[in-house]
């Protein structure tokens, strides 16, 4: 029975035990809370995270960016993302951040809730299908400029032809 479940403790444990990147901070970015994925990720305890600024780690075009994302939020459209590469090349990662303001009666920015999530694995992805295609651009060029054939389809027509020599 969904009115027996206590929405508040499962929240808190979905914010807990994400896998996703979880901090909420206060509009001058200074963090409140963060959760275990978090920590793990910039290698530091929740006591170390909690009451700094994240924004001061940021290089100043960075945080110039950032800060711009900030004041571009509104209770109407309160979310900003992008995505960032951290760690050496031997062990970069790509994060996924979604910023979400969190806005009082007034609208002003009180909170800002943000979320980031490992996109790696899609990034190496979008990479691998670029060499592919320049692969697969090179070889065209050369069957075009080298060879002459044809491809058709099922019934005989013909799709493909080569531009040979």
């Amino acid at each position: 029975m969904i009115n027996s479940v206590n929405t508040k403790e499962i929240g808190s444990s979905l914010l807990l035990n994400s896998d996703d990147y979880i901090t909420i901070s206060t509009n001058e970015t200074k963090r409140k809370f963060v959760n275990k994925a978090y920590c793990e990720f910039f290698n530091k305890s929740a006591s170390e995270l909690i009451g700094t600024r994240f924004i001061e780690k940021f290089y100043d075009e960075k945080a110039k960016k950032y800060k711009e994302a900030l004041h571009s939020m509104t209770p109407e459209a309160p979310t900003v993302s992008f995505t960032e590469k951290y760690g050496e090349p031997e062990d970069e990662k790509w994060v996924q951040w979604k910023e979400t303001g969190i806005f009082d009666e007034e609208g002003k920015l009180t909170e800002i809730l943000s979320i980031g999530r490992n996109v790696s694995k899609f990034v190496e992805a979008g990479k691998e299908k670029e060499n592919i295609l320049a692969t697969l651009s090179a070889f065209k060029q050369a069957v075009d400029t080298n060879i002459i054939c044809t491809i058709t389809d099922a019934r005989g027509y013909i799709t493909y032809a080569s531009r040979s020599l």
